[in-house]
């Protein structure tokens, strides 16, 4: 969650930056659909990608998206 607060800031990732971020599914949805759409190193090249998050961050954020929907 942190890294996508990251990326919807479009800033590089402290957590000064993802503090009190919110994310909800319409913008998760958007994020995993940009994502899966970019090659692996396009992804790591993104403002607030942390170092190995662009490997899983497409699992990750559709894994959040799940739970938030399954919590309502």
């Amino acid at each position: 969650p942190t890294t996508l607060a990251a990326l919807q800031s479009g800033q590089a990732f402290s957590e000064e930056n993802v503090h009190r971020a919110k994310l909800n599914v319409e913008l998760l949805n958007d994020w995993i659909k940009r994502l899966s759409a970019m090659t692996l190193e396009e992804r790591e090249r993104l403002p607030g990608m942390q170092p190995k998050r662009g490997e899983v961050i497409v699992v990750g954020a559709t894994i959040l998206r799940e739970a938030l929907q399954s919590l309502d």
